[in-house]
């Protein structure tokens, strides 16, 4: 059968599985990665534009090396070409137990591809600062140094990536949003003994966020988010409990592990079991602040949204309350709707940015990478994917104030087109980095917090919907980026 080419520009991946994997792992072999920022500092830059402070000049790291290897070997470890950003530095060894790729298939094989913090990877798919294609009377509050998640204070991201064409097509990951809670109590606390104001809704019920009882019930965030794939939801739950038990052992005690998850069985095997638990601590150790990457990356590795490659968006507002200004920041893994429903005004935009309709499009993404075809199923139209949308703000909001905000993703995720099908799964969730909360032995018995007042809420809500907007829409753009892949043939 007579399969469509790909557009020019566009090429196909090569065979061996890679994983997008994170600085911990790297120390024994002293690869060199870029130097996060420093937060709290020049993250919003005077009389800011998008992005703006970040167009420093590319650069290589040296010492990298690729190797294909056995799994249970994991003695050396690659090197990798990329590009970064800023200067570079050694990063020292992470407290705990050193990070090991845990078991793998028979007869399985790797190659490991890093992207530190703050870096722009050289991945087809995969863009730190996608093309900014929101229509301008959709946004109304200026957008972070990053119009990242990353803009807001104390949050940081890790990805990691799997990948191989053969003997099965694999495109699937985990991605860790993690507040940086000794930053943030100013070294009284850490990520195991501070709890987060937060709350999470549930947009349409087919799927699964795991720990949405205890968010609902106490209204507080003790632990990384985790995103990954439906049928890797055991191994990312339990690397969450791994991740803990190496770093902090014995003080992450009676707490649930957030861990939000999508179908991404169009691009991806997913019936094969790739991921282990360790996937999931390497990505929460490799998470930085800075520049997020975007697209097919980490848990968005072999997501599509309206028929189209998409994955990680990430967007961001800034919000000025009470002559004070703060950021509202928001990360979704798109996996969602069919091309018909795409908003016409976002259709248009990406129909000029890559110089071809989008049905042509939709046509080299399926023939470049489906495993299966889009009539799979009993009910085929009616399978569109789910969403899984996460807010962090240093707005001092309590969990009810979080609620509303978490409930406005729906509107984001509406405006790009989506109707949230009856088969899809979409969750949000909402959390506060200000005024940490001592946890445990720590607790207080009674609690003093500021917070906003309801009837402030309004441009807080409308703000987030546009960065839930655009961040859908990134997730496609970033999806998209003609990369030369560097993991060779």
């Amino acid at each position: 059968m007579k399969t469509a080419s790909p557009p020019a520009g566009f090429q196909r991946r090569p065979a061996p599985l890679i994983v997008l994997a994170v600085c911990a792992l790297l120390l024994n072999a002293g690869v060199t990665v870029a130097a996060p920022p420093v937060m709290g500092q020049s993250v919003i830059p005077a009389n800011p534009t998008p992005a703006a402070g970040l167009e420093k000049p590319a650069s290589k790291i040296p010492g990298a090396q690729t190797e294909t290897r056995p799994a249970s070997l994991p003695d050396k470890l690659p090197e990798v070409p990329i590009t970064q950003q800023g200067p570079t530095q050694q990063v020292e060894p992470t407290a705990g137990a050193p990070a090991s790729e845990g078991p793998r298939p028979e007869g399985d094989s790797l190659r490991l591809l890093v992207i530190p913090a703050g870096s722009d990877p050289i991945v087809m798919g995969v863009s730190t600062r996608p093309e900014r294609l929101i229509p301008g009377h959709w946004q109304q509050f200026p957008t972070g140094a990053y119009n990242a998640i990353t803009d807001v204070p104390g949050i940081q991201v890790g990805h990691l990536s799997l990948y191989r064409d053969r003997p099965n097509k694999i495109r699937t990951g985990v991605t860790a949003i993690v507040p940086d809670a000794t930053l943030l109590t100013g070294g009284k606390g850490n990520l195991a003994t501070t709890g987060f104001r937060a709350s999470a809704v549930m947009l349409n019920g087919n799927g699964e966020l795991t720990g949405m009882g205890p968010l609902q019930t106490a209204g507080i965030l003790n632990s990384p988010i985790i995103l990954t794939n439906t049928y890797a939801v055991g191994a990312a739950h339990q690397g969450v409990f791994e991740y803990f038990a190496q770093h902090y052992p014995g003080q992450w005690e009676g707490q649930l592990p957030v861990v939000g998850e999508c179908w991404d069985g169009f691009f991806n095997t997913i019936e094969e079991p790739v991921q282990a638990a360790q996937d999931t601590v390497m990505a929460i150790e490799s998470a930085r602040s800075g520049v997020v990457p975007q697209g097919r990356v980490g848990a968005g590795t072999g997501m599509r949204s309206f028929e189209l490659h998409a994955g990680i968006g990430s967007a961001s507002r800034r919000v000025v309350v009470n002559n004070r200004e703060y950021t509202i920041g928001v990360l979704v893994n798109a996996n969602h709707s069919k091309l018909n429903t795409l908003n016409p005004l976002l259709k248009t935009a990406l129909e000029r940015s890559w110089s071809m309709p989008v049905e042509r499009m939709r046509t080299a993404d399926s023939a470049d990478e489906a495993v299966r075809p889009s009539t799979t199923g009993t009910h085929p139209e009616s399978r569109q994917g789910s969403a899984i949308v996460v807010i962090a703000t240093d707005l001092p909001l309590d969990a009810q104030a979080l609620r509303q905000v978490a409930q406005r993703a729906a509107l984001g995720i509406g405006n790009t087109g989506s109707i949230m099908a009856t088969t899809s799964g979409d969750f949000a969730i909402a959390f506060s980095t200000a005024s940490p909360l001592p946890l445990g032995a720590q607790a207080p018995a009674v609690l003093s917090l500021s917070v906003i007042h309801p009837d402030a809420l309004t441009p807080i809500l409308q703000a987030t919907v546009e960065a839930v907007t655009e961040a859908q829409l990134n997730a496609i753009v970033a999806a998209h980026a003609t990369r030369v892949p560097a993991y060779g043939p």
